[in-house]
């Protein structure tokens, strides 16, 4: 007798729907300049365009990541394709006597009456946080509000910076009194010679100079001043940069 085995029909849709889930995740984390979630990123103007001295970014949730930027703009914001809830980045740009200010915020909050018209909130949009790259030529005064900031700002010229929310901080030399104001629980990390004082609760190094609420290191008044808002604190480490 004869016995024929009729072939099984292979299970052809689940395993579309898988490769296409596959691919579609790969260009998604690859960032591809033809997928929704590329135009969530911004580019500001050329550094030799623009008048910018001043950047807030805030975020309620979300990484922030912040350092050196690539490339001729001013700023740039790229989304960190993982799963998260921040939202897709705005920059708010204005003018004023000082110069220009830039405000990167979530679409989601509300915005100015000339920007509510070409910017929407997309609820399939949404990320672990933002990446900013600041272009080095520019001396920044800064104000970064993140749950979870990861600042390197040892290769930008900041002029002062207010950190809010918490995380990690990383200075360079300081070219003069530089002011930094701390809102929330951060750990900063400082050139080991660099002259730097704190003013509030922190954890500092066993060599510093401490007396009452003030510790510092080196000439005070020359470098760093680290002032620590009521409820916030610091932890301060040393490393050769």
């Amino acid at each position: 007798m004869n016995v024929f085995l009729r072939p099984t029909a292979a299970p052809i849709l689940p395993l579309l729907v898988f490769s296409w889930l596959v691919f579609s995740a790969s260009f998604y984390f690859a960032g591809l300049a033809n997928l929704p979630s590329h135009s969530a990123n911004l580019r500001g103007p050329p550094v030799d365009q623009s008048d910018f001295s001043t950047l807030a970014v805030e975020m309620k949730t979300g990484r922030l990541l912040l350092s050196r930027g690539d490339g001729p703009s001013a700023y740039r914001v790229n989304v960190i394709r993982r799963g998260g809830s921040a939202g897709v980045p705005v920059a708010v740009e204005s003018r004023g006597e000082n110069g220009g200010e830039v405000s990167i915020v979530d679409a989601r909050v509300p915005l100015p009456l000339d920007l509510n018209s070409m910017v929407k909130d997309n609820a399939w949009l949404r990320f672990a946080g933002w990446q900013v790259g600041l272009h080095p030529q520019t001396f920044w005064n800064l104000t970064l509000s993140s749950p979870d900031l990861s600042a390197d700002l040892r290769q930008l010229q900041v002029v002062g910076l207010v950190a809010n929310g918490g995380g990690t901080i990383k200075v360079g030399e300081p070219t003069g009194p530089m002011e930094i104001l701390i809102n929330g629980v951060f750990i900063i990390e400082v050139p080991d010679q660099a002259p730097v004082e704190v003013a509030g609760v922190a954890v500092v190094p066993e060599d510093w100079m401490v007396e009452d609420d003030m510790a510092w290191f080196g000439e005070r008044g020359t470098g760093w001043h680290i002032e620590i808002s009521e409820g916030g604190s610091a932890k301060i480490i040393t490393s050769t940069q």
